[in-house]
């Protein structure tokens, strides 16, 4: 019975987590991101993946920024996998490009992060 009343609160706790990322990502903040990574990250930005520790993850997201700053953010759709792991897919929007973004939260943290040109 807790585990079902905990679920909207856990739910809620997503949601919450997806809301903040987008915002950030519209604003292209790399040091907001330090509360919704993990502590290990796989980074895919333009076809360089890499798994990285929090602090690569964070200093990579702000030359990313840097260097395609953002012009708009929208979140597409959202879901959750079979394992539990809510993802989210957007369109980042920079002068030059537009990129497809998506994003594997696991226990509201990122685990996963992927800038894509379209």
């Amino acid at each position: 019975m807790f585990v079902l009343l905990s679920l909207p609160l856990y739910v809620n706790a997503q949601t919450d987590a997806m809301g903040a990322i987008s915002t950030l990502l519209e604003k292209g903040d790399a040091a907001g991101f330090d509360s919704y990574l993990g502590e290990q990250v796989l980074l895919n930005i333009l076809d360089e993946e890499v798994q990285a520790d929090k602090n690569t993850a964070l200093s990579a997201l702000k030359d990313f920024f840097t260097i395609n700053p953002p012009q708009k953010f929208s979140h597409k759709h959202n879901g959750q996998s079979k394992d539990g792991n809510v993802f989210a897919v957007g369109a980042y929007q920079t002068d030059n490009a537009e990129m497809r973004t998506y994003y594997v939260l696991k226990e509201g943290k990122i685990q996963e992060l992927c800038f894509e040109v379209e």
